[in-house]
């Protein structure tokens, strides 16, 4: 019983020295603004702004490849507080709206289902 609990153990302190090393060999930096500027966004992970989430987007708008004007879903508010932050202007808004364009039908696709 010793020996099992003495293995275990070994093993355990092995995998966690391990496992430290490889965090610190892999540590990527990133800039702390990011956290920041996806506090201050909605949250909603719309993709309206043609990310796929507020994580991204933020990215984004650090990285000076956005504009805060681009998140449809936040107020105005938020949008000038968001440009005020990273010291940039708001930009312009366009709201986008998802249209189906969807051809199909009984005599376009083979019917699969018989209701």
């Amino acid at each position: 019983m010793l020996i099992a609990v003495g293995s275990m153990g070994g093993l355990m302190l092995l995998l966690a020295t391990l496992l430290i090393a490889a965090s610190r060999r892999f540590h990527v930096e990133e800039d702390p603004r990011i956290d920041t500027v996806e506090t201050l966004l909605p949250g909603a992970n719309c993709g309206a702004c043609g990310y796929p989430g507020c994580r991204q987007f933020a990215e984004a708008l650090v990285g000076g490849q956005s504009a805060p004007g681009q998140c449809t879903v936040s107020s105005d508010a938020e949008r000038e507080r968001v440009a005020q932050f990273l010291g940039v202007k708001v930009g312009d808004v366009n709201q986008l709206v998802a249209r189906l364009a969807c051809a199909g039908g009984d005599n376009v696709a083979r019917p699969q289902a018989h209701y």
